[in-house]
């Protein structure tokens, strides 16, 4: 190295040596880039801190701010309820898994139509004796109905007083008078 050199380089300042690495440069190109970005982040901050500053100012915001901070009271008892539920937690998380975990087998069967068609038949099994009960009723109303419809005659007093020797129509009356007296006793009790 020269002298000339030497001296020049003595005398310049240590820090346009560090502006003269590549990587330096770099930065402050990046720098320079993100400055418009850093810019508007800065007066974001500046329009947030000056927005404080108002409302601390400002004694009305602050009494309802207050007011409804006073609404929720955080007392010793709210204190000790969150803390049994944190400790409860794990066991509400494992009724979770556990409903979560009959969502989806659920979710499987009513997808699988082989289930389905089990589910169905054994369904029919049950239900089906009611439903033809229900059938054989409604056949028996409607012939009922058809027959008192069609015939239109006049009953007499000796008519009746003979349908009344009738076991079927005894049997009948039977159960008119146990329901009498079964609705009977039960607006007693109530």
């Amino acid at each position: 190295m020269a002298i000339s050199e030497f001296k020049q380089e003595k005398q310049r300042p240590e820090w346009v040596s560090e502006l003269e690495q590549p990587e330096v440069q770099a930065s402050l190109a990046d720098l320079v880039r993100k400055m418009p970005e850093i810019q508007k982040t800065y007066q974001s901050l500046e329009d947030i801190v000056l927005f404080a500053q108002a409302f601390l100012q400002d004694r009305e915001s602050i009494d309802r701010l207050e007011e409804k901070i006073t609404q929720y009271s955080i007392n010793e008892e709210t204190i000790k309820s969150l803390v049994t539920l944190m400790e409860k937690l794990p066991s509400i998380v494992r009724v979770v898994e556990q409903l979560e975990e009959l969502t989806i087998f659920m979710n499987s069967v009513l997808k699988d139509t082989e289930s389905m068609a089990y589910i169905s038949g054994m369904l029919h099994e049950y239900v089906d004796p009611f439903v033809k009960e229900g059938e054989k009723g409604m056949k028996l109303v409607n012939e009922i109905k058809k027959r008192a419809e069609v015939k239109h005659q006049t009953y007499s007093l000796l008519t009746i007083m003979k349908w009344l020797k009738d076991p079927s129509v005894q049997k009948g009356l039977g159960y008119v008078h146990a329901t009498l007296e079964v609705l009977s006793d039960n607006k007693k009790s109530l």
